[in-house]
């Protein structure tokens, strides 16, 4: 079987009102573990990740897939050596915030680097609601493959359950952290920090729940990621957040929030109520664009690690 990304990716903005209520959680949760369990530290919880999936294709490479229990068995994955140049230059990040990165993610003892041979401790793969997160990405795929099962007629020998995915664990996280990684490269280059991110997400999830409550869903634009924003930002939709409320889900201490807000709204990612110390996403049509482009490039790294997950199957 196979099915060309593009395809995928149309099927994700057009039944984006439904996809999204497993996606934006989904990007959420991964976030928020970064953030306040697993290393406590975005940025570097963003580079352990990338080198999560160096150690997977490894890993991969020379074991058969293991579910995430077995996997949880071993101690450590060796991924050779690596040049702080280039995982700055792959991550867009300072090499001295690289460095520092690092640093921190030897002094938690998830990763070890001696000679700049770099190995991965296998604590660093523990994901806090694992199933959660493996039960959304697994909903939003199912919605994928129905839609294009139904004009295809495509068969497949599996679903991508949360079960499936975590029995297979090894070969499927490999490409649903790739997708992560992918992801927040495009929100970092309009964001300007994964901190921004997370906070601009925060604030996305917040409208996506207010639109679901509404429970109205209009025409209002030809395109459908367009369609599903202007829905998205509508005035009853757009009720946002203030920064006491933002530190309290996302776990960034309140004065990092205050200037990430400063940063994000300055960018026009996020408009302010003033009134109100509200920030909710930008209603002006003149900041809407680079919104909705970087959603459409977000489906494309969704639908890259939708199409390699479904070629395992």
């Amino acid at each position: 079987m196979f099915l060309e990304i593009n395809d995928i990716a149309k099927v994700l903005a057009y039944k984006q009102n439904v996809f999204t209520r497993y996606q934006y959680p989904l990007v959420y949760k991964f976030l928020y573990n970064l953030q306040n369990t697993l290393v406590k530290d975005l940025e570097a919880g963003f580079i352990l990740t990338s080198l999560s999936v160096k150690a997977l294709k490894i890993f991969n490479k020379t074991n058969n897939s293991q579910s995430y229990k077995e996997f949880l068995s071993n101690e450590s994955i060796h991924i050779g050596k690596i040049k702080k140049a280039d995982l700055a230059r792959e991550l867009e990040i300072p090499r001295e915030t690289i460095r520092r990165k690092l640093n921190l993610l030897q002094e938690k003892d998830l990763i070890n680097i001696k000679d700049n041979l770099f190995e991965v401790k296998i604590k660093a793969f523990e994901v806090e609601d694992l199933n959660n997160i493996l039960s959304n990405y697994a909903k939003g795929v199912k919605i994928v493959t129905d839609d294009l099962i139904d004009k295809h007629k495509i068969y497949l020998n599996k679903e991508l359950s949360n079960e499936y995915l975590s029995t297979k664990f090894t070969t499927h996280w490999h490409y649903i952290l790739n997708m992560f990684i992918e992801i927040g490269l495009v929100w970092k280059r309009k964001l300007k920090s994964i901190e921004g991110w997370l906070i601009f997400g925060t604030c996305a999830l917040n409208q996506m729940y207010n639109l679901r409550d509404n429970r109205k869903f209009y025409n209002l634009h030809k395109d459908d990621t367009e369609n599903y924003y202007l829905n998205m930002i509508r005035k009853e939709t757009s009720n946002g957040l203030n920064p006491t409320t933002i530190a309290d889900l996302t776990g960034i201490p309140r004065q990092t929030v205050i200037r990430h807000l400063q940063t994000l709204v300055k960018i026009k990612a996020l408009e302010k109520d003033k009134k109100n110390n509200l920030f909710h996403l930008p209603q002006a049509k003149e900041k809407q664009h680079s919104i909705i482009e970087g959603i459409n490039k977000v489906h494309l790294c969704i639908s890259n690690g939708i199409q390699k997950n479904l070629q395992l199957i």
